[in-house]
């Protein structure tokens, strides 16, 4: 009697650590859970922050390009335009 009394106290200590230790598991699960995706979060908008950065000086690297490219173009219309004033208006100069 004494021995199944003993089996039977220690099978209900034994189903109270074991629930003591699973709450306290899901815990530590869920600390972990939280710490880490709290790491993820930071670690992807240190990368965003970056690719911003990248596609910034990329987006003004083009635009200087196309800046230079049109300055070149509007300044050889321009010119085009005045030589052919020039030679419009050298037309009408008698010598």
């Amino acid at each position: 009697m004494r021995q199944g009394y003993m089996r039977l106290q220690a099978l209900a200590k034994s189903r109270k650590l074991t629930a003591r230790f699973n709450a306290q598991r899901s815990l530590v699960i869920n600390v972990q859970r939280y710490c880490r995706g709290f790491l993820i979060r930071r670690w992807a908008q240190q990368r965003m922050v970056a690719i911003i950065k990248v596609q910034a000086h990329i987006r003004s690297a083009i635009q200087r390009m196309r800046f230079r490219r049109l300055r070149i173009e509007v300044c050889h219309r321009f010119k085009l335009t005045l030589y052919h004033l020039d030679t419009y208006f050298d037309a009408f100069i008698v010598p």
